[in-house]
């Protein structure tokens, strides 16, 4: 698990780790000798953006730490994690002890920052991966040492009393926040130039600081900090820049500040990638408590709820905490030194794009259809255009029943409509709503949806660079013109031929626009094999890299390398990884991660397909005993929920579990395990599922003469539970039944 390929693809790092105990590391080199080196008790990598080292925590012993525990010793006082530095070229490790964080910044440096624990002394003798109770009393947020290490010329340094710090994302300065040796409640900020290893002070502030956020090239800087003594503080934001003589505070005075607002110290702090923009959260300030006159025991508490409210008191009481802790998105400009207010009580949602930065942003809310949630399925929501310059907001549409996106430039919305199962676009500037696809041309909707409810869209992939959007349907992909609907057309599949299903793999994570050539992942919904291809949506060349039978799945590339990962799994082969080369020509298996599995009973699968009483054709799954034969005399348990024929392939670990089947545990036990798949009707779900399910006992038993027809049993979990629940009422085939939390109230 937890798998990483290098930026340059020359290594790989996961982890391997067993149910219970200890786990490790492994880095295994990808070009010339294939060598692999393993790190016991180690995990949470992290790579060089120059592919040079790997940085890793290596945690005390399962053992060891259980024995502490029932010995009584508290957590604050077990073995602390140490961080493992791996450095590829050597193939040397270094352990540094009792180490909390640790960070490489994004790009190009390989320099390496780190935190020790408060109870860490840097001149004591304790060892990196020490075992031993920590005796030293010290609180969690209190000042501790942190490490620098330049790899590229092996240079370190250490730095006492530290708060915290952050990294720029290009590698080019380190801000921290140091605690002085003189002062209670004072703590100094100061910059570390990466190139030349120069430190700076830069300000002072009194109280306590929340985050710290720095541009990508480390010239500018803002935290959010609070002078506040009481339990319920009021923060302001600081913010630096290397070009200004002041720092600048934006506080609850600041100009444009929502009145009775503060910078909360529970919203993002991130500049924009073009630097021109920091954005940030604000909120409503906290309520300054009374002081309390009366004991514990003396205290009531009541819940109060009333029938006009927008929620459930149960939604209100689950959501509670969440809400506390809400935020509005704001805009601050150092240029102009001002503040834009962009979400709001009314307008909560805004989605921004760091990247992009672009001038229109979508807002959305939900605020005055919430009570509806109550007895309807679908979620309205109004969805408006925010102007990030000045804050102006329109509203572009009312009670939306479904996802909607907005172009590039901020001129068009394109939105979906689950009444008439259409893609829309409106123009902004004349408001004129335009029909850009729907049901004539194409299924753009769930076609195998069967609850009561208006089925949603299989979804946007998102917008090229020239303004078109991407789109799915039950054929293909679609390309929709907002401008011109005579322009959208469908720009991969048949529809004469659904039978395969594609999907856009996003392997830049810094990737802005949908690019020419696409990665897709590709199954077959009748043989259920899968693989990838690449699409060239110019021409219109579809490439099959590869497909087959079994489940390939996180397609992962190198930043800067034409390496691929992937993983590949049958239900009888563990999901290991495979690396495509040289354009896909070169497939080979990376991983053996669980050997052990060749020792033990297993089974096998296969597809099984009839037509139900209902006269519907379908699938389903049949999990035959590792010792089956059509001689043999083998009990069959009968599991569901929904459609599972997709699964196939799916590879299921022999693990415990409350109230579902593992299909690996019970065929290596000599039981046969059918998953049928099942088509609802609107209003009859218990008859619908008899009529799936009963039919598809029939066609499995038929076929699989060795399943004992008097030996059988039902199992279901939620809503197969209440299958099960209606099962029983209905037939006695079955000579036992389980239904694990069922919706029993129907």
């Amino acid at each position: 698990s937890h798998m990483k390929i290098s930026n340059e693809g020359n290594f790989i790092v996961y982890e391997r780790n067993p149910y219970r105990g200890d786990g490790s590391l492994i880095i295994q080199q990808l070009r010339k000798s294939q060598s692999a080196d393993t790190i016991t008790r180690a995990g949470k990598a992290v790579v060089s953006p120059g592919s040079d080292a790997v940085a890793f925590a290596i945690y005390p012993g399962y053992d060891t730490l259980k024995a502490l525990k029932l010995k009584g010793i508290k957590n604050d006082k077990l073995p602390k994690d140490s961080l493992g530095v791996f450095q590829i070229a050597s193939r040397k490790l270094e352990k540094i002890p009792m180490v909390k964080s640790f960070q490489f910044p994004e790009k190009n440096k390989s320099i390496l920052v780190w935190h020790h624990h408060a109870d860490f002394e840097p001149d004591s003798k304790e060892k990196a991966d020490s075992l031993k109770p920590n005796k030293k009393k010290t609180k969690k947020d209190d000042p501790a040492v942190m490490g620098i290490w330049d790899l590229e010329k092996d240079k370190k340094q250490t730095i006492e009393k530290i708060k915290h710090y952050t990294l720029a994302e290009e590698g080019e300065a380190l801000f921290f926040v140091q605690k002085p040796n003189d002062t209670l409640d004072s703590l100094s900020i100061h910059r570390m130039d990466l190139n030349g290893w120069i430190s700076e002070w830069l300000f002072s502030v009194k109280g306590e600081v929340g985050q710290l956020q720095s541009d990508k090239n480390g010239e500018q800087f803002a935290l959010v900090t609070s002078s506040d003594t009481t339990k319920s503080k009021v923060y302001e934001m600081i913010y630096w820049n290397e070009n200004q003589e002041a720092i600048r505070k934006i506080d609850t005075v600041f100009e444009s500040m929502p009145e009775g607002y503060h910078v909360s110290e529970h919203g993002r702090l991130r500049f924009s990638d073009d630097q021109q923009v920091l954005y940030l959260g604000v909120a409503p300030k906290p309520l300054q408590q009374a002081k309390d006159s009366l004991t514990e025991d003396e205290k009531v508490r009541v819940d109060i709820w009333n029938w006009k409210d927008q929620q459930l008191q149960s939604q209100q009481l689950k959501q509670l905490d969440r809400e506390k802790k809400r935020t509005y998105l704001a805009a601050y400009y150092p240029d102009q030194n001002s503040l834009i207010p962009l979400a709001s009580e009314e307008i909560p949602v805004v989605r921004t794009d760091v990247k992009r930065n672009p001038v229109f942003l979508l807002g959305s809310s939900a605020k005055h259809y919430e009570y509806l949630n109550s007895w309807e399925q679908t979620r309205y929501v109004d969805y408006y255009r925010i102007n990030r310059i000045n804050g102006d907001t329109l509203r572009l549409l009312t009670k939306a029943n479904s996802i909607a996106s907005l172009s590039p430039q901020g001129d068009y919305l394109l939105f979906y409509d689950r009444h008439d199962s259409t893609w829309f676009s409106k123009i902004i500037e004349t408001a004129e709503i335009k029909l850009l696809a729907g049901k004539d041309q194409d299924i753009f909707y769930y076609a195998e949806n069967d609850v009561p409810n208006e089925a949603g869209p299989l979804g946007i992939i998102g917008w090229t660079e020239d303004g078109k959007a991407l789109v799915y349907s039950s054929f293909g992909i679609w390309q929709l013109d907002p401008a011109s609907p005579e322009k959208c057309q469908r720009i991969l599949g048949d529809k004469q031929n659904d039978q395969l299903r594609f999907r856009y793999q996003k392997l830049d994570p810094e990737e802005i626009f949908i690019p020419e050539s696409l990665f897709l992942s590709v199954f077959d919904k009748q043989t259920k094999k899968s693989g990838y291809a690449r699409f060239n949506r110019k021409n219109g060349k579809l490439e099959l890299l590869q497909i087959e039978d079994a489940r390939l799945s996180a397609l992962m590339k190198a930043k800067n390398a034409a390496e691929f990962l992937f993983r590949k799994e049958r239900f009888e082969d563990f999901p290991d990884y495979y690396l495509a080369q040289k354009n896909w020509k070169s497939v080979e298996r990376l991983t053996d991660a669980n050997p052990q599995q060749s020792a033990y009973c297993w089974g096998s699968v296969e597809v099984v397909s009839w037509v139900s009483y209902a006269g519907d054709s379908l699938q389903g799954l049949i999990y035959l005993p590792y010792n089956y034969s059509d001689q043999g005399s083998f009990p069959v348990l009968v599991y569901y929920y929904e459609r599972s024929s997709d699964n196939l392939h799916r590879h299921y670990a022999p693990k415990p579990s409350r109230s579902v089947i593992n299909f690996s545990d019970y065929t290596s036990r000599g039981y046969g395990v059918f998953v049928p798949d099942i088509v609802y009707r609107t209003g009859q779900p218990g008859q619908s599922a008899y009529d799936a399910i009963m039919s598809g006992v029939d066609a499995v038993l038929e076929e699989f003469p060795g399943l004992d027809s008097t030996r059988m049993g039902l199992q279901g979990q939620s809503w197969g539970g209440y299958q099960t629940a209606w099962l029983i009422t209905r037939t006695d085939r079955f000579k036992a039944a389980m239904a694990g939390a069922p919706v029993s109230n129907m």
